[in-house]
């Protein structure tokens, strides 16, 4: 929710780095997503951590067609379909 905009495109890193800093201050909060650049910012702020989960690629796929053409909290734009490069 802090990384995308409507428009499809997404935010540079220093807004990114703004938003999170004021995030990780808050009370409570969850970072889902590979963004490795910003990990030792995350771990120095959290309490817990799931850092892999073994799910079979067949699952995630299928998991994320089921979310096709619906409306989602933390993207601002609804996909229609499969995007082939997240899909490579």
């Amino acid at each position: 929710m802090i990384w995308h905009r409507a428009d499809r495109t997404v935010i540079g890193c220093e807004e990114f780095d703004r938003r999170l800093d004021k995030l990780v201050k808050e009370d409570e909060w969850i970072l889902d997503g590979n963004y490795a650049r910003t990990l030792p910012i995350r771990l120095t702020h959290c309490d817990t951590v799931f850092f892999f989960f073994d799910i079979p690629l067949e699952v995630c796929i299928e998991g994320a067609k089921s979310r096709l053409g619906k409306e989602r909290v933390d993207m601002p734009w609804v996909d229609d379909e499969m995007d082939p490069e997240f899909l490579q």
